[in-house]
């Protein structure tokens, strides 16, 4: 009889345990990170009319905070707010300024991003998210520096490359997740992503424009 009662309540309570499982994984996260981006068809790849050549480095940065929630055991939608800033150069070599040597154009922009995560795998100290996500990115401000040929400058307006620059650009991406637990709380992430928007950066271009992402952050996990 008690070994019938014991076999019950262990049936009784196996559910419980398979829930109480799913629930211990992080109820949600919040995320800060840095990292580099590079654009593909990110600025004016032909020359004016005036024969000046437009130029972007090859390395550009970013940083951001994201707030994700584990709806299920494998499934976690997030919120993410990034930083960028675009940086451009027109050499005047080829001008009619003689005096002046280049202008640097900064874009200061945004993003709201949404993403979906889907667990691939996990492991003790180690999960793998697949993150495809959509975007939004606007530029919020902008500043152009003009240099001369004897090194001094100005910051007087340089409007060819902002009046290029649609203002907001929408486009669709897809990341890994690459997550290390250093503890239950506290983790540390890596996460490749490429995106490609759906309107050009640069009118003139006849390509669209995409960027490839690289990000280390920190990761907080609250139960």
């Amino acid at each position: 009889m008690k070994r019938k009662t014991l076999t019950g309540v262990v049936i009784a309570l196996l559910p419980l345990s398979i829930f109480a499982q799913e629930e211990s994984r992080y109820a949600y996260t919040i995320g800060v990170y840095g990292g580099i981006d590079r654009n593909i068809n990110g600025y004016r790849l032909d020359p004016n009319a005036y024969g000046n050549n437009f130029y972007s480095p090859s390395i550009l940065w970013n940083s951001g905070v994201d707030y994700g929630l584990m709806v299920t055991g494998k499934l976690r939608p997030r919120i993410e707010f990034r930083y960028l800033q675009q940086r451009y150069k027109v050499g005047w070599e080829n001008g009619n300024i003689s005096t002046m040597k280049e202008s640097v154009v900064y874009l200061y922009n945004f993003e709201v991003i949404l993403r979906l995560d889907y667990l691939m795998l996990n492991k003790t100290s180690f999960q793998v998210f697949a993150s495809p996500a959509l975007k939004w990115e606007f530029t919020s401000g902008k500043d152009e520096k003009n240099i001369r040929k004897d090194g001094t400058h100005n910051w007087a307006n340089y409007n060819g490359i902002i009046n290029e620059n649609p203002g907001n650009l929408f486009g669709g991406a897809v990341a890994a997740v690459l997550k290390y637990n250093i503890t239950k709380y506290i983790s540390i992430t890596c996460t490749p992503e490429y995106t490609v928007f759906v309107n050009k950066y640069v009118e003139s271009n006849s390509k669209l424009c995409q960027r490839t992402s690289l990000g280390f952050g920190l990761e907080f996990n609250f139960y």
